[in-house]
């Protein structure tokens, strides 16, 4: 088997770099250059210091986020669960700064030119953090747990002949008709991740049960030490563990583990957790009150801002029951055409605060990536406040009550509420209300038929970046269902090259656009802070990872 020959191209998505070396990486799928930045502030400048040293290890890093409710990454799209897991975990692929696939846990590879047979070998001096070598064995059940789980894992469900171990370390995938997404599927950093675990881990938590503390074993460059709940979780570094020769790039190359210990210290408030960072008590944090990161900004000696795009698409989904005032019948398309026409995406986007951190277009993939695309740009950039008011007396709208919903909490998604009911209120004559709501009731109010009439969401580029998991074209999200973009789905998956798939994600944003089942106006960055004496951060999107960071104090 040839090393990293990759026969088929698979299409994956165009990423923001989420530094460099000088050893060579597989050749990867193609993928625009797009790079995250790491900002100071504009108009300070910092102090001259001396040249670090190098990266050295020790120390303990502590990391400001919120707590998981899980640590089962392959069973969910938290954030927060996510961005332990990838210090414990690793997949048989990975994927860079640009989401182009490398090898990870593989070593030799090859797929064939179909697409339909997989086979990879183990590199050498894999082991569990228990001190057992990984097989073929770990790997197949892992997989098949997967397939149960994930989106692109029950595609390749739907069209695997087998997934066999071949000998003690390699295994062979064999489909019965093409999947182009599946190399992805198995390397992608978030949401239902394919983490290859140990058998008895998979044998104990099939894909029906949750993985316990207790199962918490993986491959990766660190490993679990102890969750004291609502205080903080622990990692220490693996000693076991043997990284890469590839230079770091994204989630792919190598993971040293420069820190003795990664402590996660959970702080629910935003004003705690900055003022922790500030006194030293904490390393690095997300912070979302982006009025404090320009503040952070003017003081470049003490801090390091980074911000990475795409981040978040930021859209408010429509509910398309038949039966809903903007739902899927005649008069609600009208209506839902005339609030988009109505719509200022810039004042929609203003709502989020400086303009530094946020892009404006009307997209439903993320831009500079791949998949970005100008198909049907003459709907998305239409916008005619009198045209909107018009078609509304045209539909024969005559006072039903428009709700928003939003989440307590999110100050994004109270914004755009705010911002859209008073457009309709206010501008267009209609009866618009922005309701607030629990977390917990996010998901009964998008799967009743009648609790709002609008709900605010917004979309990371990990969980909506890829053709296949966008949420907002998804069928059924918010009782949207078209056979149209059903057939569309299908063809995606089984198209084998990046210009066979690129073509069909055109014609979903078309359908996206013509049918209105979202209101997208751009996207947002993710924002991340840590103290000077932080080095090496990869600046990931979405979700931070913790390996090769070093602490120069």
């Amino acid at each position: 088997m040839k090393s990293g020959k990759l026969i088929l191209i698979l299409v994956v998505i165009g990423l923001f770099a989420i530094a460099c070396g000088p050893a060579a990486q597989p050749t990867p799928t193609p993928a625009p250059a797009v790079q995250p930045t790491a900002t100071a502030a504009p108009a300070a400048q910092p102090t001259p210091t001396p040249a670090l040293a190098g990266p050295k290890k020790g120390g303990t890093l502590k990391v400001w986020q919120q707590e998981p409710g899980e640590m089962d990454a392959a069973k969910t799209c938290s954030v927060a669960t996510m961005g332990i897991a990838w210090q414990i975990w690793d997949n048989l692929f990975s994927v860079d700064s640009k989401n182009n696939v490398h090898p990870q846990m593989a070593g030799d590879w090859s797929l064939s030119p179909d697409g339909r047979l997989l086979e990879v070998s183990l590199r050498d001096g894999l082991r569990w953090h228990d001190g057992k070598a990984v097989t073929s064995d770990d790997v197949v059940a892992s997989l098949n747990r997967w397939m149960g789980l994930d989106g692109i894992g029950k595609l390749v469900a739907e069209r695997k002949d087998t997934v066999e171990a071949v000998d003690s370390d390699t295994v062979r995938i064999k489909l019965k008709e093409s999947l182009g997404p599946m190399l992805y599927g198995l390397g992608k950093p978030g949401c239902a991740i394919a983490q290859i675990a140990p058998k008895w881990v998979v044998d104990k938590y099939p894909a029906t049960a949750r993985i316990e503390l207790d199962g918490v074993v993986g491959s990766g460059a660190y490993k679990f030490k102890e969750w004291v709940p609502t205080s903080h979780l622990a990692l220490e570094r693996f000693e076991g563990y043997k990284p890469r020769s590839e230079s770091p790039d994204g989630w792919s190359g190598a993971h040293i583990a420069y820190a003795d210990k990664i402590e996660f210290r959970f702080i629910p408030q935003v004003a705690t957790g900055i003022a922790a960072l500030k006194a030293g008590q904490i390393d690095f944090g997300t912070i979302s009150a982006l009025d404090e990161v320009t503040q952070i900004q003017k003081d470049p000696d003490r801090f390091k801002v980074y911000i990475s795009r795409p981040g978040g698409l930021s859209d408010i989904m429509v509910n398309m029951h038949p039966t809903a005032l903007l739902g899927k019948n005649p008069r609600g398309d009208k209506l839902r055409k005339a609030i988009w026409i109505a719509q200022d995406p810039k004042e929609m986007m203003a709502s989020l605060g400086p303009s530094q951190f946020y892009s404006v277009h009307g997209k439903i993939f993320f831009e500079n990536t791949i998949w970005s695309s100008d198909a049907a740009k003459d709907l998305w950039e239409y916008h005619n406040l009198e045209a909107g008011k018009k078609l509304v007396a045209e539909a024969g709208y005559s006072g039903e009550r428009i709700r928003c919903s939003y989440t307590v909490g999110s100050g994004s998604q109270m914004g755009w509420c705010l911002t859209m009911t008073d457009l309709l209120k206010n501008r267009m004559g209609m009866n618009a209300v922005a309701e607030p709501a629990e977390q917990a009731q996010h998901l009964p109010i998008r799967l009743a038929p009648d609790r709002a009439e609008l709900l605010a969401t917004g979309f990371n580029y990990l969980t909506s970046g890829y053709p296949l998991n966008n949420l907002g074209i998804a069928q059924k999200f918010y009782h949207w269902e078209n056979e149209q973009m059903v057939k569309l789905f299908s063809e995606f998956a089984s198209a084998v090259s990046y210009e066979a798939q690129k073509a069909i994600a055109d014609k979903m944003q078309l359908l996206a656009l013509q049918e209105l089942p979202m209101y997208y106006w751009g996207e947002t960055a993710s924002v991340r802070v840590s103290r000077e004496w932080v080095n090496g951060y990869l600046n990931t999107p979405v979700i931070p990872v913790f390996w090769n960071i070093w602490l120069s104090r």
